[in-house]
């Protein structure tokens, strides 16, 4: 007798009858299997990714803002309106240095002359950086809006040291480096700078 037993099985069981067609299979937990459940109305299909509903806050949603917030777009605006008022008191100053020195080149004046051509220099290099950290608003990271509040802070305090002075010329230009420093630091801004960028 061979083993296993064929069909003639001497002891007579039989082997476990199989219906035609596919294994029958348990039955479907509920909420899975076909046909799917209704969604929710306002719920995306699984799959496809979520995005941001009209008048919600977009700092809310992973991938961060894709439109310039307004309080970035005023900073960038603060940076180059500030970085337009450098490059008009460097020149003034370079003009007027050029100028003391044309008529009295006895240097006996109450400022060094040579002290008035730094200071036109070191203003049109600030605002070299300015204009710069304005035009870098679209595609910087953090460090930009770092960089922007590094310069507010900068012009503020060398507006307030020059005010002592006498100079309330330089009321527009602290007004704007506050208003850059504010506008700069806010959440919104942070997440523009902080969004991935491909």
């Amino acid at each position: 007798m061979s083993y296993p037993p064929g069909p003639g099985d001497p002891y007579g069981r039989q082997p476990p009858q199989q219906p035609y067609g596919y294994p029958q299979q348990p039955p479907a937990q509920p909420g899975y299997g076909y046909p799917a459940q209704p969604r929710p109305q306002g719920q995306p299909p699984y799959g496809y990714p979520q995005q941001p509903q009209p008048g919600t806050p977009f700092a809310a949603y992973p991938g961060g803002p894709e439109v310039m917030p307004s309080s970035a777009r005023a900073a960038r605006a603060m940076l180059f309106v500030l970085g337009g008022m450098q490059i008009l008191g460097g020149l003034l100053l370079l003009l007027g240095a050029a100028a003391l020195k044309s008529i009295d080149d006895t240097d006996e004046l109450a400022m060094p002359i040579g002290l008035v051509y730094v200071m036109g220099v070191l203003f049109l290099a600030f605002a070299v950086l300015s204009i710069g950290m304005g035009a870098k608003y679209r595609t910087g990271g953090n460090g930009t809006r770092i960089g922007s509040i590094v310069i507010g802070v900068l012009v503020a305090l060398s507006s307030v040291a020059t005010m002592f002075s006498g100079a309330f010329v330089l009321l527009a230009p602290l007004a704007l480096s506050v208003l850059l420093i504010v506008f700069a630091a806010k959440a919104e801004t942070a997440a523009w700078f902080k969004r991935p960028q491909y």
